[in-house]
C-alpha cells in the first residue's frame, strides 16, 4: 500500500521560505565570520581551484571545504553577492524544519513534530541562524542526523534486526560535518556516543559488525578530501589545519575568550521562548514508550555535551553552541507536548519565560532611544574606535521601536489574560517570528552603520576600478570581498604600498583605534575619515 504524502511537508516549506529567503542581501555580510567563508568561495570561482580553500589567494587552512563549494554553486547561479553567500543557510532551514517535522512525527506523531517545528522556528536565535552566512546550520544538521540515526541503528539492533541503513547514515552525516567544519564532529559524536553507554539502550549496543562498518565509512568520506590535498600539496596544509583545531580548543583564539557560564546565558537568552521550558519537571512518564524516553535520553546527552565542551573550551563564539537548539527545542516541545500531565516548576518556568521576554523587549526598545540620545552612553564607550563610530549618522525613526514594543505588549497581554500554557507559547513563537523578522529588516542595517558600513562602501566605491585596496593595523577581510581583489594584487605586501615601488594607486583602510600613525610615510595622504574608520592613498609617481 501507497503512503499518503503528508500535506505538511508542503506547508513547512513554505512557511520556512517566507521565513529564511526575504531580505537575505539586505545588509552586507558581517566581518569576520560570514565574509571569510564568501571570500573562499569567491576566490574558488577566482581560480577555479575547487579543492584548495584559500584567502587572499594564499592557503586557507582553518577549514574543510564542503560549506564553501555549496556557496560557490550558489555564486554560480545568483552571483557573488551577499545574497549568494546566504542561501545555502536558507536552503538548511527549509531542510531542518522539515527534518524535525519527520522525526518528530515518526517517533511521536504529528501533534510532537508540529510543536517541535513551532518550537524551533519561533526561537529568536535560530531564526538569525539560517539568514546567515556562517557555517554552522549545515555543520550541526549533519552531526544532529548522524546521532539521531545512531539512535535508531540500535533501536534496530535491541529488537535483534540489521541495522546496516542506520549505521551507513550515521557515517555518512558524521564523515559530512567533517568535511563542512572539521574533526570537532568527530568528538562530540563520539562524547555522546560514550555518554548514551550509560542508558539502558546504549549499554546493549557496546561493540558489533555494523559498528566497524560505520568506523570503515566515517573514514572514507571525512579523509576524501584530506587525502587529495595531501597528494595535491604534501601534509604542511593538513598539519597546520590540526593545530588551528587546537589553538580553538585550548586558546582564546582570535580575541574570543569569554567565562564559561557564556554559553549558557546564550542559549537561556538566545533560544527564547522555548528556553523557559528547560525548567519544567515532569512527575512520571504519561504512558511515553520506552523508544520516546530513550530518544529524550539522548537529547539530554547530546544537550550538556555541547554545552559542557564549548563552556570548557577558550574559544567561545555564539554561534559554537548552536547545535543545542535541537536538543533544547526537543524537550520544550516535549514538554508542551505533555502539558496536560502533572509538571513541576511551572511556577519557575514563568517567571523566567516572563523576565527574559520583558528584558529582550527592553532592550530592543533601548536600543533605538540611546541610537538617538547618543549623548546618554558616551562616558560608557572606552575605546576610541566605539567613539567615532557612534557619531554614524542613522536616523532612527518611530517605527524602529517597533519591535521591542510588540514583544513587550505581547509578554504582558499573555501572560494576563492567556491562562492556557500552549495557547500563550503559541501566541509567543509568533510574535518572536515577527519581532526577528522587523529586527532584521529595521535595526540590524543601522547597527551595520556603526560597525562597518563605512569600510564597505568605500571599497565598493573602488570596486572595478584599477587600483590597490589593503587595510593596516586590524584584521578584515571585507577589502577582499567588496573590492573583488585580483589574484595578480595578492603578491602586493602592505610595506610596499606604503614605501615601496607601485604602480597603481594604493588605497589604505586604518581605524582610529590603532594608534601608529602611517602618515609618516611621506607620500601616504589622509582622504577622509567616517565612522571610525581612516582613509588613505598613496599615488604612484
Amino acid at each position: 500500500m501507497v503512503k499518503r504524502f503528508d500535506p505538511s511537508y508542503y506547508i513547512i516549506t513554505l512557511i520556512a521560505v517566507l521565513l529564511y529567503l526575504p531580505f537575505l542581501g539586505h545588509v552586507h555580510l558581517f566581518d569576520w565570520d560570514e565574509i571569510n567563508f564568501a571570500e573562499c568561495a569567491r576566490e574558488m570561482i577566482r581560480t577555479q581551484d575547487y579543492l584548495q580553500v584559500q584567502i587572499n589567494f594564499l592557503p586557507f587552512w582553518e577549514k574543510p571545504p564542503l560549506f564553501i563549494w555549496m556557496q560557490v554553486c550558489s555564486m554560480k547561479i545568483f552571483g557573488v553577492n551577499d545574497f549568494a553567500a546566504r542561501f545555502p543557510n536558507a536552503v538548511v532551514g527549509i531542510v531542518t524544519l522539515n527534518v524535525l517535522y519527520s522525526i518528530g512525527k515518526k517517533e511521536f506523531n504529528e501533534r510532537f513534530a508540529w510543536w517541535w517545528v513551532w518550537c524551533y522556528a519561533g526561537s529568536i536565535l535560530p531564526q538569525f541562524y539560517f539568514k546567515s552566512g556562517i557555517i554552522d546550520p549545515w555543520f550541526n544538521l549533519f552531526i544532529f542526523l548522524s546521532i539521531y540515526n545512531n539512535f535508531r541503528f540500535e533501536q534496530q539492533k535491541l529488537i535483534t534486526k540489521p541495522g546496516w541503513k542506520h549505521a551507513t547514515l550515521t557515517a555518512l552525516f558524521l564523515g559530512l560535518a567533517v568535511l563542512t567544519k572539521g574533526p570537532v564532529a568527530i568528538i562530540i559524536f563520539s562524547l555522546c556516543w560514550i555518554f548514551t553507554r550509560n542508558t539502558r539502550l546504549g549499554r546493549r549496543n557496546i561493540l558489533n559488525i555494523e559498528l566497524l562498518w560505520m568506523l570503515l565509512l566515517l573514514i572514507i568520506v571525512s579523509c576524501s578530501w584530506f587525502l587529495f590535498i595531501w597528494v595535491k600539496d604534501g601534509s604542511e596544509q593538513i598539519r597546520l589545519f590540526v593545530q588551528y583545531q587546537w589553538r580553538l580548543l585550548t586558546t582564546g583564539e582570535a580575541g574570543h575568550g569569554q567565562p564559561f557560564w557564556y554559553h549558557w546565558i546564550i542559549l537561556l537568552v538566545g533560544c527564547f521562548p522555548a528556553s523557559a521550558l528547560l525548567f519544567m519537571r515532569k512527575k512520571d512518564h504519561g504512558g511515553e514508550l520506552e523508544s520516546q524516553r530513550e530518544l529524550k535520553n539522548y537529547m539530554w546527552v547530546l544537550f550538556f555535551v555541547v554545552l559542557v565542551l564549548f563552556s570548557l573550551v577558550k574559544t567561545k563564539i555564539v554561534h559554537y553552541s548552536s547545535l543545542c537548539y535541537f536538543p533544547l527545542t526537543f524537550i520544550a516541545a516535549r514538554t508542551l507536548y505533555h502539558f496536560a500531565l502533572d509538571w513541576n516548576g511551572k511556577k519557575v518556568m514563568n517567571a523566567i519565560c516572563l523576565v527574559i521576554g520583558l528584558l529582550i523587549s527592553i532592550i530592543l526598545i533601548l536600543v533605538p532611544y540611546f541610537g538617538s540620545h547618543t549623548n546618554l552612553i558616551l562616558d560608557f564607550i572606552k575605546d576610541d574606535f566605539g567613539k567615532a563610530a557612534i557619531y554614524a549618522s542613522v536616523n532612527w525613526q518611530w517605527f524602529t521601536y517597533l519591535p521591542g514594543l510588540i514583544l513587550l505588549f505581547t509578554m504582558l497581554y499573555s501572560f494576563i489574560f492567556i491562562k492556557r500554557i500552549q495557547n500563550r507559547f503559541i501566541t509567543l513563537f509568533a510574535t518572536s517570528i515577527l519581532v526577528v523578522q522587523l529586527v532584521q529588516l529595521i535595526i540590524v542595517p543601522r547597527i551595520e552603520k556603526y560597525s562597518q558600513s563605512a569600510s564597505i562602501e568605500f571599497y565598493q566605491s573602488l570596486k572595478n576600478k584599477d587600483v590597490v585596496v589593503d587595510v593596516y593595523g586590524f584584521k578584515s577581510y571585507a577589502q577582499l570581498f567588496y573590492f573583488d581583489k585580483p589574484k595578480e594584487h595578492s603578491q602586493l605586501p602592505l610595506d610596499s604600498l606604503l614605501y615601496g615601488k607601485i604602480t597603481l594607486p594604493a588605497y589604505i583602510v586604518n581605524r582610529t583605534d590603532v594608534k601608529y600613525d602611517i602618515t609618516q610615510y611621506k607620500e601616504v595622504k589622509e582622504i577622509g575619515r567616517k565612522n571610525g574608520f581612516i582613509f588613505y592613498v598613496r599615488m604612484p609617481k
